[in-house]
């Protein structure tokens, strides 16, 4: 009588590969929510960043032309901090937010110029901002007009979620 011996195999059995399968499911589905919000602790830090190097440039163009930075068509523009000579130049590109869904630049937005040549008055505001981590702006003009200078100006809706710099008082 002829016996065969069996060969051991010295693989892993399916059931091995599948716990090992699933535990690194397991600790995938844990990570993966961490990364995400660090990612949006970036962009708002990003933001942050941007918006203050941005008030430091509207600072420095209000207090050389004593107007704030406004188009032909006197609407609010950071884009005219660019056309500033060289020499006077703050900032040398306006950065897009990292919120905005098509990378759009940061919101602008003032309120206290007597509406003829821009000249500031002395309870005048301005606003830059990102619309945050629900990619709307939820700072409207609304919330500028017709304020004075004891106002608390931005309510908590509309600064909910969106970053922002301003010279005016916030709740």
């Amino acid at each position: 009588m002829v016996r065969f011996k069996r060969k051991r195999s010295s693989g892993f059995t399916l059931i091995e590969l599948l716990i090992v399968i699933a535990v690194i499911a397991v600790l995938v589905a844990i990570l993966v929510p961490n990364f995400k919000s660090m990612r949006m602790e970036a962009k708002e830090s990003k933001a942050r960043g941007d918006l203050k190097n941005l008030q430091t440039a509207v600072i420095i163009y209000i207090n050389r032309n004593s107007v704030f930075p406004a188009s032909a068509a006197n609407t609010p523009s950071l884009a005219v901090l660019l056309n500033e000579p060289k020499e006077y130049r703050a900032i040398n590109d306006i950065p897009a937010d990292p919120f905005h869904p098509t990378k759009a630049k940061y919101g602008f937005l003032t309120e206290g110029t007597d509406g003829t040549d821009g000249d500031i008055a002395s309870d005048a505001y301005y606003i830059i901002f990102s619309v945050g981590r629900d990619e709307t702006a939820d700072i409207i003009q609304a919330d500028l007009d017709g304020i004075s200078g004891g106002d608390t100006v931005l309510t908590a809706a509309a600064t909910d979620d969106d970053v922002y710099v301003t010279n005016a008082k916030t709740p």
